[in-house]
């Protein structure tokens, strides 16, 4: 294992297997089978199965802006306080409270193994916004920015750390 992985999300993981006595020689290789445990991966990162869609995503709280809508103007940014009495996130929570709570693991995997997201993490998202897996970076603690006009988005990625790539293994 290099440093990068070592240090990234895969690394963390593979400590916590090792540290709640999952898998005591956690390597590499055994990710893979570990990420399909809907259990252990739900609690490595931290969703309660009891409290839906809408709760785990919405779990961090503060005035830090959890969703950014920078099209059409005027630009809109919900914080994560602010967020859960907003119609917009009604509407979408209901939409994704109707998935299976493995789609939920799945996606939060997709964002913790694969796409390496932080809490920290500004995170442009230019397809669907009715799509499941955008929304899994706010269970992580991320902002999500909901793209659509490319103009509006370019002046977002000045404050971006990176930019999430298409959804492969989600």
């Amino acid at each position: 294992m290099d440093e990068a992985e070592a240090t990234g999300n895969r690394g963390v993981f593979l400590e916590w297997l090792r540290a709640t006595g999952r898998e005591p020689d956690a390597a590499l290789e055994h990710v893979s089978t570990w990420r399909a445990d809907t259990d252990t991966m739900a609690a490595f990162a931290g969703l309660r199965r009891a409290d839906g869609w809408a709760s785990n995503l919405r779990r961090w709280h503060g005035t830090r802006e959890a969703v950014v809508r920078p099209h059409p103007a005027p630009r809109r940014a919900w914080s994560r306080d602010a967020l859960a009495g907003e119609a917009a996130w009604a509407a979408a929570a209901g939409a994704m409270a109707e998935q299976p709570w493995e789609v939920l693991v799945r996606v939060v995997t997709s964002h913790l193994l694969d796409a390496e997201t932080r809490p920290d993490d500004r995170l442009l998202w230019g397809g669907d916004p009715g799509e499941p897996w955008p929304w899994g970076a706010l269970a992580i603690g991320a902002t999500l920015i909901l793209g659509g006009d490319e103009a509006a988005a370019v002046r977002e990625a000045a404050v971006f750390r990176r930019l999430v790539p298409a959804p492969g293994a989600a």
